[in-house]
């Protein structure tokens, strides 16, 4: 939340979570969003943001390491471990995320077609 509007200037944490919500209340079956990790947060912020993310039942979350791309953007301000990144799938599973994609090289269109797959297969399974 704090560091959201520093990094996406026009956008609103809490505006982009009740998007995702107003999604699942319309019926939409899957949602995903994503988290970088070395912008400066802290780790409560980081789970804060991953319950958030599971109170509203997010189908599919990645956790990926923030890398500047230009002089122009937010500098890295740390570098997470790959335990890190282990630990934090870890807990977003156990809170009820479906699907998390978590590690240094992860970004929001990582293994989405899999993933895509994976919840096509389920939803005729229940059909």
């Amino acid at each position: 939340r704090r560091l959201t509007r520093e990094v996406r200037i026009q956008a609103k944490y809490d505006q982009s979570l009740e998007v995702l919500r107003y999604l699942k209340q319309q019926g939409v079956n899957r949602t995903k969003s994503g988290i970088m990790l070395g912008l400066g947060e802290q780790q409560d912020e980081i789970r804060t943001a991953i319950q958030d993310l599971a109170s509203i039942g997010l189908n599919v979350l990645t956790l990926g390491q923030y890398l500047q791309p230009s002089a122009e953007y937010a500098p890295i301000d740390r570098w997470a471990t790959p335990e890190e990144f282990d630990n934090w799938k870890k807990e977003a599973l156990e809170l009820g995320i479906d699907v998390v994609e978590s590690g240094p090289l992860v970004r929001s269109s990582y293994h989405a077609e899999e993933q895509s797959a994976q919840f096509s297969k389920e939803e005729r399974a229940t059909a």
